[in-house]
């Protein structure tokens, strides 16, 4: 596929980026022995050539969502959130109240989420795609938001979640930026971590091979200009809700590009033969250079 050919979407919605054919960066983990969470060709088979992925949902996955849209796409988030109050439980109980009098009973005396007209507001909710949000973890959201790490995203050049179709090693692929500023040449990816431990995470989860695999996609479609930096924007979910903006080194990127790399070329050779085998032993990388006598 060639630049001319490549499709370079903005605003797209993450259901239709979802539902569209490519080997993304999550797909490549599921072949990926070296993610603390080990992959195999066995099971990116299962999950991406006979279509078995199961959607995973968490409530870690649902606030990091919402963080992303409240940081990169405002607009979206008021669209697509409600925020729990208590002036809204309140309207909630005095609709519940009238529609109790109404009928001649007894109202409440207090809100509980297990009235039906709560029931009700949720299920409508729902219905038009949205997503009620805990108000403390709006608060916890907006304070996030507030550090000085992330005004780099505030550049009134920056371009936010950029969906990327297109051919490498001869194979589809695909990519979802969350935020690209042309005027520096610069991705950037926004991070929500538990505990602050940013080197550790980027070892554990492979985010130097996905960060490879976004900076090459968007060079080659001609999104990015060649020389395309990456950086990481880490923000911790917990007091003090510390954050860094944080670029790749050159040389990890280069690990990166070698990784995924590797993983395509897998993926390559077992189309081709119609093999997909297991999982081999994984050991940690410190026992891997003792066992290799490093």
């Amino acid at each position: 596929m060639s630049k001319e050919t490549a499709h370079i979407i903005r605003d797209m919605p993450f259901a239709e980026y979802q539902a569209r054919p490519g080997i993304n960066s999550s797909s490549l983990g599921d072949i990926d022995p070296k993610r603390r969470d080990a992959g195999s060709p066995a099971k990116y088979h299962h999950n991406h050539v006979l279509g078995n992925a199961e959607s995973f949902d968490s409530e870690a996955l649902r606030f990091g969502r919402a963080f992303h849209s409240y940081v990169l796409t405002p607009k979206v988030f008021n669209e697509e959130y409600a925020i729990e109050s208590e002036q809204l439980y309140q309207s909630i109980l005095d609709k519940a109240n009238a529609e109790q009098k109404a009928a001649k009973r007894k109202p409440s005396a207090k809100f509980s989420k297990s009235l039906g007209a709560w029931k009700d507001y949720k299920a409508d909710i729902e219905a038009m795609g949205g997503e009620l949000l805990p108000a403390d973890s709006y608060h916890q959201i907006q304070t996030m938001a507030s550090h000085k790490q992330i005004d780099v995203l505030k550049s009134p050049h920056m371009e936010f979640e950029i969906s990327i179709f297109h051919e490498m090693m001869g194979m589809e692929c695909k990519a979802r930026l969350d935020a690209y500023d042309p005027s520096t040449n610069t991705i950037y990816d926004l991070k929500t971590i538990s505990e602050w431990n940013p080197g550790g995470s980027i070892a554990q989860w492979a985010w130097h091979r996905q960060a490879a695999f976004y900076t090459d996609l968007a060079i080659e479609s001609g999104l990015a200009k060649p020389g395309c930096k990456f950086a990481w924007i880490f923000c911790k979910k917990s007091p003090p809700y510390e954050a860094l903006c944080h670029t790749c080194e050159p040389e990890l990127l280069e690990e990166g590009r070698k990784y995924y790399r590797e993983l395509l070329a897998k993926i390559h050779e077992c189309r081709n033969s119609g093999e997909w085998p297991g999982p081999g032993m994984v050991y940690p990388y410190s026992l891997q250079k003792i066992l290799n006598g490093e």
